[in-house]
């Protein structure tokens, strides 16, 4: 059945404000109620800055690349875009990674369509 006319809709783990979908909002109750973190429920990445020097990103995808400026990490429904100088794992583990060096941006991007763009 189509969405009616006039409502936003949303991907499954979409927690961009005013959404309307139910599932995400049951999740949300899910998580308020059982007291666990949001980002079990939605799988979606923990990230933990220290300073400007240390990234620890929990609920990851994989590496997807590796410069010495930029590190792009795959999360859900999206990519982490690390950006700075002398970028390094310190650390890479199934559900962690750790990026050490001189951290000057952090970013989200949405996935691509399937077939078009880049990382």
């Amino acid at each position: 059945m189509p969405h009616p006319p006039g409502r936003p809709t949303a991907a499954p783990g979409d927690l961009r404000p005013g959404r309307t979908d139910l599932g995400r909002r049951l999740r949300f109750a899910m998580a308020d109620t059982l007291d666990v973190p949001a980002d079990l429920v939605f799988d979606v990445p923990r990230l933990t800055l220290i300073g400007s020097f240390q990234l620890v990103v929990e609920n990851h995808h994989g590496l997807l690349v590796f410069e010495p400026n930029r590190l792009v990490i795959g999360a859900g429904g999206g990519r982490i875009v690390v950006e700075g100088g002398d970028l390094g794992l310190a650390a890479v583990r199934e559900g962690e990674i750790v990026v050490r060096g001189r951290i000057t941006g952090i970013s989200f991007a949405a996935d691509p369509p399937p077939g078009q763009g880049e990382v």
